[in-house]
């Protein structure tokens, strides 16, 4: 059936092949049904190659398009006959540009050398009657229109298209029209949202290229796999250095582009990410060769902080050389990863202490790069409260000393009672303190504030402790921490006073 109708239209484009309107329009009806034979799938067996395979990639993935009227569109033009094909856009309509590519073919030979196409060429050898033409997208925007081009393109590469060379390739910078201008997702026939051409999430929001977040450290980073993966990842190998964790994976750029192929979406988190720069590269290197007795403090400095710009065992070479140079200097060793810990309270109590911390950076009386060394370096982390669990328990502590061999039972009715003093006894603490009816084991205690404000003044000494060796500064004051109602804790405390002889375990 498909092949008569096939060998109707053929005849019917021979007889009007020099009426120049008749012919495009049967050139489009010829389209619409080799269209339908493409949807339907019966056309599988005569029509082979790679035009073939990608066709029926395209429709598997976004599905085709089925109405022909409108402007701005991402076309295919391909040969019945040889498999040749080349992927255009227009902002016009499909008759209009059909009717430009139907006059170019004419005149093909008319043209100086350097102007003919290959498409034209092409159409001008097997003849246009062999060529249909099918809609891939509608696209009204333009600049989507063109880019959309262009990545196809790329991903399928037709060969009557012309394909950049790596060289050029490589400096071109790929940039997608924000979401405003690509009208957000495109729907299917169900109203099911189409896989985007590629997406970058961070926080609920998409971005428009992962150059954008890659600096986004200790955040999960989602991925969302469309039809093409447009990430410039030439571009962001020669500006960043990154360390990525994907699930078990460990790695760098590299390893992010073969989790992405493997895997349609998937998170990430980006352990460190150091921009690259070339002019400092070359500074350092030369600074090294000549040596750091000259080098002063601030640039001393300055070289720590852009040491990690180095590859990996020019980084730790480095690194000894300047700790020995500073050694000699402040008899210390520069701070790397200054972390304190402070427990959880009900007010942003970080947050507080992180904007005291670079209150107290910004009022000490030193170098600027010390300042910026100091603001990259310290760190601070919530650790958990404690536990009744923690506060009572005291079996490992009396495993670790060995008290079953050295102590005897503790056992208070044992001397009254005549009792064989070897025996031991488990009680319940629920049938012998009230309090343990409500509570358990992993019950956290809130946080009073006596706790916590020992805590912190704790670690913020510690802190100028080791900041005053290098830089030689005063002690800084932490946030007040109010005090909250500590009931729970003392009953504890009590508890743990009157069953101070006993082994009490879980």
């Amino acid at each position: 059936m498909e092949g008569k109708l096939l060998e109707f239209l053929n005849n019917t484009l021979f007889d009007y092949i020099k009426n120049k309107d008749l012919f495009r329009k049967w050139v489009l009806i010829k389209s619409m049904w080799f269209y339908s034979f493409i949807q339907r799938g019966t056309f599988d067996k005569i029509w082979k190659g790679k035009s073939h395979k990608t066709m029926k990639w395209w429709q598997k993935k976004e599905g085709l398009e089925t109405d022909w009227q409108g402007n701005g569109w991402v076309y295919s033009l391909l040969c019945t006959k040889t498999g040749d094909w080349c992927i255009g856009s227009t902002k016009r309509s499909l008759e209009e540009r059909l009717r430009e590519h139907l006059y170019e073919t004419n005149r093909v030979w008319e043209k100086d050398k350097m102007e003919r196409t290959a498409l034209h060429k092409a159409m001008w050898r097997t003849r246009c009657t062999n060529w249909i033409i099918i809609p891939i997208k509608r696209m009204e925007d333009e600049t989507s229109l063109r880019n959309l081009e262009r990545c196809l393109i790329r991903k399928m590469k037709p060969n009557l298209n012309r394909q950049l060379k790596k060289e050029k390739r490589k400096h071109k910078v790929r940039k997608r029209p924000n979401k405003r201008e690509r009208g957000g997702r495109k729907m299917d026939k169900n109203g099911n949202n189409l896989p985007a051409l590629w997406s970058w999430t961070y926080e609920d929001k998409e971005t428009l290229d992962f150059s954008d977040i890659i600096e986004m450290t200790r955040k999960p980073i989602t991925w969302s796999k469309g039809i093409i993966d447009s990430t410039n990842w030439e571009k962001l190998k020669e500006s960043f250095r990154i360390e990525a964790k994907i699930e078990d994976g460990f790695g760098g750029m590299q390893m992010i582009k073969k989790k992405m192929q493997e895997k349609d979406n998937g998170t990430l988190k980006i352990i460190t990410c150091v921009k690259k720069d070339r002019e400092w590269e070359k500074r350092m290197r030369d600074i090294m060769k000549e040596g750091l007795n000259t080098v002063s403090d601030d640039l001393l400095v300055k070289l720590w902080r852009k040491r990690k710009i180095l590859k990996k065992s020019e980084k730790s070479k480095m690194t000894r050389k300047l700790n020995e140079e500073l050694k000699k200097r402040k008899m210390q060793q520069f701070p790397c990863n200054i972390v304190l810990r402070i427990p959880r309270y009900y007010s942003n109590l970080k947050a507080e202490i992180m904007r005291e911390i670079q209150l107290w950076i910004k009022g000490l009386n030193t170098q600027k790069q010390w300042k910026k060394l100091l603001a990259e370096e310290i760190k601070i982390v919530e650790t958990k409260n404690k536990t009744v669990g923690e506060t009572l328990l005291n079996f490992r502590s009396y495993a670790k000393s060995d008290w079953f061999k050295i102590n005897k039972c503790t056992c208070l009715e044992k001397k009254t009672e005549g009792r064989d003093e070897t025996c031991h006894e488990i009680w319940k603490l629920e049938e012998k303190e009230e309090i343990f009816k409500q509570l358990t084991t992993k019950t956290v205690l809130p946080p009073n504030g006596r706790r916590e404000n020992r805590i912190v003044k704790k670690e913020i000494k510690k802190l100028g402790i080791l900041v005053n060796k290098v830089v030689g500064c005063d002690i800084m004051t932490g946030p007040k921490i109010s005090f909250q109602n500590q009931k729970m804790e003392q009953e504890l405390l009590e508890v743990k006073r009157r069953w101070k002889d006993w082994v009490i375990i879980e």
